[in-house]
């Protein structure tokens, strides 16, 4: 019998071992865990709904692409938090 692949597992523990700080409390590892899994429901579900067979290539590929900008936007936010700018707006 194959392993079962856990690439969500896999990606949260390389995301502990270069984001989380070391002497993290075990509620920050907690709640981290949480927020992690809850972000790859949400990003889950997404792609169950867009694989449905009423949504059309070009609207799934729609979804996929603002999703992507919405992480871009994301990281460029951190990107300027990082270099003294202002905290990201949580809206």
């Amino acid at each position: 019998m194959s392993k079962p692949l856990r690439a969500i597992k896999h990606a949260f523990d390389s995301y502990v071992e270069h984001v989380v700080p070391v002497d993290a409390s075990k509620t920050q590892l907690v709640e981290t865990h949480r927020a992690f899994y809850a972000g790859a429901s949400v990003v889950l579900d997404i792609l169950k709904i867009i694989s449905e067979p009423d949504i059309s290539r070009a609207r799934g590929m729609a979804v996929l692409d603002a999703l992507h900008n919405e992480y871009a936007e994301f990281i460029d936010e951190m990107r300027n938090e990082a270099k003294g700018g202002p905290q990201p707006s949580m809206n």
